[in-house]
């Protein structure tokens, strides 16, 4: 042992609502992923009443259940119960 901390950060940026939700719930679904991440940031695509005023999030990759506020507030307060340091990256 050479008495080194480690530190793993993983930011989740693909730009692809879809894709990223996969990947999302894939990471989330494997403890063996979730334990060795230190600190996790997602670009989470989320439909609000802002995000449209900047014409983003009205195209029908934007689900209504899938890319709202709460569901995603449901997701990391999940995560955050299980231990892992999940954040939001803007």
């Amino acid at each position: 042992m050479l008495g080194l901390d480690r530190v793993c950060v993983f930011k989740l940026d693909i730009d692809s609502p879809v894709l990223e939700g996969k990947l999302l719930d894939a990471f989330l679904s494997s403890r063996s992923l979730t334990e060795v991440v230190d600190e996790f940031y997602v670009e989470k695509h989320i439909r609000t009443g802002a995000m449209k005023m900047h014409g983003m999030g009205t195209d029908r990759r934007f689900s209504p259940g899938v890319n709202d506020l709460s569901n995603w507030y449901k997701t990391v307060t999940n995560a955050r119960k299980k231990g892992l340091r999940m954040h939001f990256w803007p």
